[in-house]
């Protein structure tokens, strides 16, 4: 008889064998995935199979339970990015390979991969073959198969793409055409380094004029990109702008049902395009909202502010990770170094 059990926070699985008391971690928290497990390891066991054993799932039936385990979990966005790589590899797996995923060797994985290397960029590559890879490790753990296959397939080496900021005209520019409806979450963009998301998401309770602080927090329906809170100090043109905003709910930027707003992709698009037919400056395709955020850290280094703060500010995982906007300083720390005079200091001469 086989039977299910909770050992710590996993579900097992206890059955018999050829006279021989077998048991096995199924690696799920839910009861009823657990039940799942059990009724696929009975019919196994009832083909001669020990345990979950090959074709223990289909294709489908895998990606679903991928889908709610690991990428329900995870912010909208970053979901909806890793489902559309998983739809190109269920694609080929059904109308060119023809078989059980857990029946790939890194070979075929390969060969996959290579079906994808003429229509998509490098970095996006690598972003699907990292999404390859979670999914072979989730059912790697899950008893699905018995070896990580994606594991043997190389990633391509990236060379990073130099910073854009914004130019002051940029900035005036932005200034100039955006709606006063807009302006505000653009400047507290420039002015605080938050994510779009992260302001987006941000409540009045999360702001503290006396302390002079901005707290960005894990909530319930949404969490940071670090998945990490943090707190960043409020610039004076930030707390300027923050006070002179109306507050008709709980949050900073909020839609008409008291809602946080949606990512504002059409209202930027929209905002490049006046700038381009008023102006005749085409900065679409150039800038994003990311682009604020860049700004921001390269002013803060500039202004002297130590990078180890700089990246805490921007919430980085990683010192690493800030090291991109150094590129910028040389032009900078030359241009400050014709400011000192040091005619005072070499008048008497060059002895000791």
């Amino acid at each position: 008889m086989a039977t299910i059990y909770k050992r710590g926070k996993f579900w097992h699985a206890q059955f018999s064998q050829n006279g021989k008391l077998m048991q096995r971690s199924l690696g799920v928290t839910s009861k009823k995935l657990a039940e799942v497990k059990l009724g696929e390891i009975i019919r196994n066991l009832e083909l001669g199979i020990v345990g979950l054993g090959k074709h223990s799932i289909s294709n489908e039936r895998a990606f679903q339970l991928f889908q709610t385990e690991v990428l329900d979990k995870k912010s909208p966005p970053w979901r909806k990015r890793q489902m559309q790589h998983l739809m190109h590899f269920q694609t080929w797996i059904e109308n060119v390979a023809k078989a059980n995923f857990s029946d790939l060797r890194t070979a075929e994985i390969d060969e996959f991969m290579a079906s994808r290397r003429p229509l998509i960029s490098d970095k996006t590559w690598n972003d699907e073959l990292a999404t390859l890879k979670m999914f072979y490790k989730w059912a790697e753990e899950r008893e699905y198969i018995r070896k990580n296959a994606a594991t043997g397939v190389k990633r391509y080496k990236v060379d990073p793409k130099a910073v854009r900021i914004f130019t002051k005209d940029e900035i005036a520019l932005i200034t100039k055409h955006a709606t006063p409806y807009q302006l505000p979450f653009y400047s507290l963009l420039l002015t605080t380094g938050l994510r779009d998301g992260e302001l987006r998401n941000l409540e009045w309770s999360e702001v503290d004029f006396e302390n002079g602080l901005i707290f960005v927090r894990i909530k319930k329906s949404w969490q940071p990109k670090t998945r990490r809170g943090r707190a960043v100090p409020m610039a004076k043109e930030a707390r300027e702008i923050l006070h002179g905003l109306p507050r008709r709910g709980s949050y900073v930027f909020t839609t008409a049902n008291g809602k946080a707003w949606a990512p504002p992709r059409q209202p930027w698009c929209d905002l490049l395009d006046r700038i381009y037919k008023k102006e005749g400056i085409d900065l679409r395709g150039q800038v994003s909202l990311h682009t604020f955020r860049h700004t921001f850290a390269t002013v803060c280094l500039m202004s002297g502010i130590d990078i180890k703060v700089v990246s805490e500010y921007l919430g980085h995982t990683s010192v690493k990770m800030t090291e991109k906007y150094l590129h910028l300083l040389p032009e900078h720390k030359s241009r400050e170094m014709q400011k000192v005079n040091f005619q005072g200091l070499l008048a008497g001469g060059h002895g000791a």
